[in-house]
């Protein structure tokens, strides 16, 4: 069996093809931290390790188009421990959203010293990474750096697309579970997919139609023109989805996380 083959069939091991401009070295780095973090996120509804890996893939194609270099390896670093401490971002503070904490779980600054330590990243690297992360829930600036650029665009392309839709899905489900009652929908509520309707802030998203909204609409502070393309390329599953739910309201979690594994359902969004 090849290499290839033995990689495409170990579901631990980093999809090296997503990353084909890095050097050896950085991508077997980032092979032992998917390795580490699938272990650690495993049980871990919306945040786990298909999260992580999306927005390091998305991070490092939006640095790519920035052109060849260091930067390319950072942002895929970057987007695969930014999560880690998920409970204590932003956007949950912002929807009053009650998450457990996990006992244990390192954080991306612990993963940062280790790598400082190993002399596998500079001190510079090590301290301009751990600013991106510590920043990357927060609303775009010019003054932002091109790094966190490309972290933030990252994450929010993870909501984007088929598989997008899939995590805001099971999301929001698992908040509803975990005694947030976050609502699939909330009867009277706005169900839009007109980019006039601006910016939804995350204090606004009372129910997941809300949050599919809301990413939705951040294609109006994209901060790149390639995060601009990407997004306008994967929009279309959460635009119909919208126009379908329009039509139906059929109010349930369980509903539409069956049909988001359906083929011909997706072909339709798609």
């Amino acid at each position: 069996m090849s290499t290839d083959e033995t990689r495409s069939q170990d579901p631990f091991t980093f999809p090296f093809n997503y990353f084909k401009f890095l050097s050896d070295e950085e991508k077997q780095l980032l092979n032992c931290l998917y390795r580490e973090i699938s272990e650690i996120v495993k049980d871990v509804i919306g945040h786990g390790i298909n999260h992580h890996l999306a927005t390091s893939r998305y991070a490092y194609t939006l640095s790519l188009a920035d052109g060849k270099g260091r930067h390319n390896f950072l942002a895929a670093l970057c987007g695969i421990i930014h999560d880690l401490r998920w409970w204590d971002d932003k956007e949950r503070k912002a929807r009053k959203l009650k998450i457990d904490k996990i006992e244990g779980v390192p954080s991306p600054v612990d993963i940062l010293d280790g790598l400082l330590e190993q002399k596998i990243i500079t001190a510079d690297e090590r301290s301009t990474c751990a600013l991106v992360i510590s920043a990357h829930s927060d609303l775009p600036t010019e003054q932002a750096p091109a790094l966190l650029k490309y972290l933030r665009g990252g994450d929010r392309l993870s909501r984007f697309g088929v598989e997008g839709l899939k995590l805001l899905f099971e999301l929001n489900y698992h908040y509803h579970l975990s005694g947030n009652n976050t609502p699939f929908y909330i009867e009277g509520g706005k169900i839009s997919w007109n980019r006039d309707d601006g910016i939804i802030p995350n204090s606004e998203i009372k129910s997941c139609v809300d949050d599919v909204r809301a990413c939705l609409s951040w294609i109006l502070i994209a901060e790149t023109p390639a995060e601009t393309v990407l997004m306008n390329q994967l929009e279309e599953p959460l635009v119909e989805f919208l126009r379908v739910f329009h039509w139906h309201q059929i109010n349930s979690y369980e509903f539409w996380l069956e049909k988001i594994d359906n083929e011909i359902f997706i072909q339709m969004l798609t």
